[in-house]
């Protein structure tokens, strides 16, 4: 398993981290990346990053309102 953690956006070069990740998962391993959604600006950011990337079919979703992180996508990945 591998998470990550409202971090993504600091990082220079987000597309290569996120396939950095998913390279070391082993099979049928999990990646769990929760950023918040600061701005609609920045959450069409996230979704064009997440569409460079290698993985096959992210599952993104919106947290619940419910949620203490309702405004923050969770994305989970295998491999």
């Amino acid at each position: 398993v591998i998470t990550c953690t409202n971090s993504i956006r600091l990082f220079p070069q987000r597309v290569r981290a996120i396939d950095e990740m998913h390279r070391v998962l082993k099979p049928n391993g999990k990646l769990y990346l929760l950023d918040g959604i600061y701005s609609e600006k920045w959450k069409h950011k996230f979704v064009k990053i997440l569409r460079q990337t290698k993985f096959i079919q992210p599952r993104k979703k919106y947290l619940p309102r419910s949620s203490i992180l309702s405004k923050s996508y969770l994305v989970i990945a295998t491999k």
